[in-house]
């Protein structure tokens, strides 16, 4: 199998020059049918002074209904060139980006941890969706866009159903 056959690639949030201004949401994604997302957060060209909150939420459904956010694994890469960071663990608060150019941020999420958020909730609905919100810590106008791989599907041989939904 080769990988898009094993993992599905949406564009969470499309391109924008001011990635953080007005602190927008990546569509929410479904794990129903994957055990794992990363969202790759690309940073480009702009100021190279604005820096961004990143925060993760389960949530209820493609709407993005009843939100809680979770904590989460990260890396990044401070260059097009460099090596990947090693991991850190961000609270439900979220971590705050560098300022820079050409940077990229992995974000790692498990299906367990939306179930997890779920139980820890007090509704009693489950939480297969999940998004980022990218919130202007330092003000500075900066190129970017979110790219989500869903991966580990959960059923063999099979094409599965559309993890982002219009």
């Amino acid at each position: 199998m080769n990988f898009l056959e094993q993992n599905d690639v949406v564009q969470a949030l499309p391109p924008t020059n001011d990635l953080f201004t007005s602190s927008p949401s990546t569509k929410p994604v479904s794990l129903k049918n994957y055990d794992h997302v990363c969202f790759q957060v690309e940073i480009g060209g702009g100021a190279g002074t604005g820096r961004g909150t990143i925060t993760a939420y389960a949530c209820d459904d493609e709407a993005g209904d009843n939100p809680v956010a979770i904590p989460f694994r990260y890396r990044s890469k401070a260059s097009q060139t460099a090596a990947w960071s090693a991991y850190s663990s961000a609270t439900a608060s979220g971590f705050e980006t560098a300022a820079g150019h050409n940077q990229l941020y992995g974000v790692e999420i498990d299906a367990r941890e939306l179930l997890q958020a779920a139980s820890e909730s007090s509704e009693s609905a489950s939480k297969p969706y999940c998004f980022l919100t990218l919130t202007e810590a330092v003000s500075g106008a900066e190129y970017g866009s979110v790219t989500a791989i869903m991966s580990k599907p959960r059923y063999v041989n099979t094409v599965p159903a559309p993890s982002v939904f219009a």
